[in-house]
């Protein structure tokens, strides 16, 4: 569980996807653009988002679906939170809460 929140993308991932019962990469990673930029989703240039759903693609993705934390389809881009393991939804509050200053 620890690996899978190591990478700040993939923490800003899941934080998105606990929100939400599914989603799609380029809204994902135009979130995580805007928070790596503190900025709205919507002011983030096309490259930039592109550059986070490569990322999330090649590495973030395969890391969190092959200990079925996510679940995500390549080809149509959709992808959604599994059943966490015991005690995963706390650590990504806690992570969130930690990153929030709170």
């Amino acid at each position: 569980m620890f690996d899978s929140l190591r990478g700040q993308r993939r923490r800003y991932l899941l934080y998105y996807l606990e929100e939400r019962d599914s989603t799609r990469i380029e809204d994902a990673a135009r979130f995580i653009a805007a928070r790596e930029r503190d900025c709205d989703p919507a002011d983030v240039p096309a490259d930039v988002a592109e550059r986070v759903k490569v990322t999330l693609y090649h590495v973030h993705l395969p890391k969190l679906a092959e200990k079925n934390i996510v679940e995500y389809d390549p080809r149509s881009g959709a992808m959604q939170f599994q059943d966490p393991p015991d005690g995963m939804s706390d650590l990504i509050d806690l992570c969130y809460s930690i990153e929030q200053g709170e």
